[in-house]
């Protein structure tokens, strides 16, 4: 299986070791739009060591607290907007293949010094609608030597650290739209001068201005001062204390985890003897027998009981195995991809059905 959606499923808990047959296998997990509090790594662990794409959006989601040491050497995108942050989770910077990362619409009030270090692969990231975000000093953004998209908007920012662009020397886009901050700010003449985009407004006597719209002389002339002193923050954001040994571990699962050969052979002959194993208990049903490319329960309301009456299976556009024994009537359409599992698989499936 490479994607799991189970996106707008009225999820409140996910139950340990739910995943367990399925993670080594997975490139995307989706469980955005559904109501979960708590991520914990009994269930979401190291074994997602395939897991490219995360996306846990607009769940109710507080702290990340239980993430340590869950080592993820080939997630790229990681979605986490639209819950209840409040403080940044500093466990994102073991995941060092990130290339996306969103927190926006979150509870976050700084984003400590190196929060981000060793994200050296990060291209995009999306603070915006963080209502209480009021500090970022250059070493928030400390390495992240490949950003070319940063989005501060709706923030609550009264200007922007002109000592960051020393950190972001790619950067090409910064959205800082529905920000209150004035025209004479000394960072704009140096976004200009790094030909950065900024989109977004700002305020000169009262009038307001996109910030596209302002000419090089009055860049160039709104700034009082002669030189920007990046010896001192602006603001005190806090900062976390990075462990380089953890760090360059990490490194170097990335690194066997991508380029090498051994490393892939063995996977596959562990996917050989896992699927020889479980022969008996299951069968793929399809046009391609070798694997099922997705799972999608969107909108399917998995909060099942075990008692449910079969014509229940009707509200489910797609039939997904793991959490009921009895395929729909959808079954037959040859769009449908679905796995049988014998009776004595029962038990488990009703299991699921009730931890998810």
């Amino acid at each position: 299986m490479y994607r799991l959606l189970l996106k707008s499923n009225f999820i409140i808990k996910i139950y340990d070791h739910a995943f367990d047959s399925i993670a080594d296998s997975l490139i995307e997990l989706d469980l955005q739009m559904n109501q979960i509090s708590n991520i914990s790594s009994k269930w979401f662990n190291s074994k997602f060591h395939r897991l490219q794409i995360l996306n846990l959006a607009l769940n109710q989601l507080e702290t990340f607290d239980d993430f340590d040491h869950i080592h993820l050497p080939a997630l790229r995108e990681l979605n986490l907007s639209g819950n209840q942050i409040e403080f940044f989770p500093k466990q994102i910077h073991q995941w060092i293949s990130l290339t996306k990362l969103d927190l926006s619409f979150n509870k976050l009030s700084s984003i400590p010094r190196f929060a981000l270090f060793g994200l050296q692969n990060l291209k995009w990231l999306s603070l915006a609608s963080n209502r209480n975000l009021t500090c970022i000093v250059q070493d928030s953004f400390k390495h992240l030597r490949l950003l070319n998209y940063l989005d501060l908007s709706s923030t609550n920012l009264f200007t922007v650290d002109g000592c960051i662009f020393l950190q972001l020397i790619s950067l090409k886009i910064l959205k800082i739209e529905r920000v209150t901050m004035n025209c004479s700010s000394c960072w704009l003449p140096i976004a200009r001068k790094n030909s950065i985009q900024s989109i977004g407004q700002c305020l000169d006597n009262s009038t307001i201005h996109n910030l596209s719209s302002l000419t090089d002389q009055q860049l160039d002339s709104s700034c009082s001062k002669s030189s920007i002193d990046c010896s001192t923050d602006s603001c005190e954001p806090g900062s976390f204390n990075i462990d380089s040994k953890s760090l360059s571990s990490m490194r170097q699962l990335s690194t066997l985890a991508k380029n090498s050969n051994a490393s892939k052979n063995l996977y596959r002959w562990k996917q050989v003897v896992r699927r020889n194993r479980h022969q008996h208990q299951k069968q793929i049903i399809n046009n391609n027998p070798t694997i099922i490319e997705s799972v999608v329960t969107h909108g399917a309301n998995m909060d099942v009981s075990p008692s449910y009456e079969l014509s229940s299976n009707n509200k489910r556009k797609l039939y997904n195995p793991m959490f009921t024994d009895t395929p729909s009537n959808d079954m037959n359409s040859p769009q449908s991809s679905t796995i049988f599992l014998n009776e004595n698989r029962f038990q488990k499936n009703q299991l699921l059905s009730e931890n998810l």
